[in-house]
């Protein structure tokens, strides 16, 4: 099953995420345009969210982790000049400047 909600893509079977989760979610996708969020939740890890780069030259490329705090956290490791300076591609559209 797969859904979108808030912007945020979600797959899987499991416990539906909360407002505050996808609030939390929507916030972060919106903030960090140059990476897709998903929010993904199989039988074996549960919950797992995972931040990948719209295009190769994104940093972090990929980040996955069952806490969404830690997802945060590491998506704000990239320098803010690297987010200002950097245009990713979006598919279907022209450049995107990823900002905060």
């Amino acid at each position: 099953m797969k859904s979108e909600s808030h912007g945020v893509q979600a797959s899987g079977r499991g416990p539906e995420p909360s407002k505050a989760e996808l609030a939390e979610l929507a916030l972060l996708q919106e903030r960090f345009r140059g990476h897709r969020i998903v929010r993904d939740v199989t039988r074996a890890r549960g919950v797992r969210y995972t931040a990948y780069g719209a295009t190769v030259d994104v940093r972090p490329h990929a980040i996955i982790t069952d806490d969404l705090t830690e997802l945060r956290e590491e998506l704000e490791q990239v320098p803010p000049q690297e987010l200002k300076q950097r245009a990713c591609r979006v598919a279907g559209q022209g450049p995107v400047w990823a900002t905060r």
